[in-house]
This record gives structure tokens, sequence and C-alpha cells, in this order.
């Protein structure tokens, strides 16, 4: 593979999200703080759960159980961290109107509301693609590619990227 098949598939994987936000949050400071947050909260759960896995992990059983509870503890625990993540954006939400009420300035309209829920969901998203799929694109950029037995004519990068598109186009807070 060439440099630009690699910058391909990493556009093709995060595309729609730099796109979302150069026309969308970059223009205002408070949904980039939004993302960054969503972002930052994601990438510390991952930190804490890797902590709890590592008091546990190598396993010196041959049974698959205790790894299922490894795993569904950790489902269980990012899925609580976006509830929390949620009610804050709740709380923050009747923060800003009752400022807004306040100063005598205008409450939040449904427009806003959704911008902050948009950068909160794509925060997470963009974290998780970055995370997980674009780390597998490192070896797009070498000069080789690697196809998958199952379905030899599509390169296994592509599909890489395509799966990041699809999975954190589909995240959000609310």
């Amino acid at each position: 593979m060439t440099v630009a098949a690699g910058i391909g598939y990493a556009l093709l994987a995060l595309g729609p999200s730099l796109a979302l936000f150069v026309s969308v949050i970059s223009k205002k400071p408070f949904l980039i703080l939004t993302v960054l947050s969503s972002t930052l909260l994601w990438l510390m759960s991952l930190i804490a759960l890797s902590g709890v896995w590592r008091a546990f992990l190598p396993l010196k059983t041959t049974a698959f159980w205790p790894y299922g509870i490894l795993i569904f503890t950790s489902v269980g625990f990012q899925e609580g961290l976006r509830i929390l993540f949620w009610r804050v954006y709740k709380r923050l939400e009747e923060i800003l109107d009752t400022f807004a009420d306040r100063v005598s300035k205008p409450r939040l309209f449904f427009t806003d509301k959704m911008q902050i829920a948009l950068a909160g969901g794509l925060g997470h998203g963009v974290a998780h693609a970055v995370f997980f799929c674009l780390g597998l694109l490192t070896p797009a950029f070498g000069p080789a590619t690697f196809y998958v037995e199952r379905c030899s004519k599509i390169p296994f990068f592509l599909v890489s990227g395509v799966s990041c598109v699809l999975y954190h186009s589909d995240i959000s807070p609310s």
C-alpha cells in the first residue's frame, strides 16, 4: 500500500466527522469543549477499565466465563458513564437556561440543545474510532496490503475504515 491509500482509508473513516466538526462545531467554542470533554471521559473510562483488567489478566484458567464477566462489567461501566454524561448534559442545559433568565438573555433554543448533543456524541464516536479503528490502519501506510480469506477482493483496511465510519456516525448521548 502507499501513503495515499492509507490517507484515503483514514479520510474515509473520519471524513464525515471532520465535515461535521468544520461545518457545525468549530463555529462555537462551547461545542468544541463539549467534544473534548466527551472524548476525554470516554478515554478515561478506558484507562480505568484497563487498570481493572490488568489486575485480573492473564487468567490461569481455560474457562471462558471469567472473560465474559470482565467484558460484561466493562460494557456496563461504559454505558453507565454514558448515562452519567447524559445527566450532566441535561443538568448543564438547565443551568444555562437559568443563567439566561437571570441575565435577561434568550434561553437555549432547540437547535442549540441538538448541537450540544451532537458535540457530545461526536466526541465519543471519534474517540472510539481513533482508539479502535484507526489503530488498525497504521499498516496501511506500508508497502503491501492485507486481504481477508473470506473476501479476497476487498482490502482489510477498507473494511476497517468503513466499519469505523459506520460506528462513529451512529453515536449520540441523548
